[in-house]
């Protein structure tokens, strides 16, 4: 009983944070990309 609520809640958290981590590895793949251009140069 406990562990389906509990489980829930992950769920409820996981869509959220699958979407700031989609996003945090935006960010960290477009500052690598800028990086490895200037680093070309």
């Amino acid at each position: 009983m406990y562990f389906s609520s509990f489980l829930r809640g992950i769920g409820f958290l996981y869509a959220p944070l699958k979407r700031c981590l989609s996003f945090v590895l935006d960010v960290v793949a477009t500052l690598l990309f800028v990086v490895f251009q200037d680093a070309k140069l």
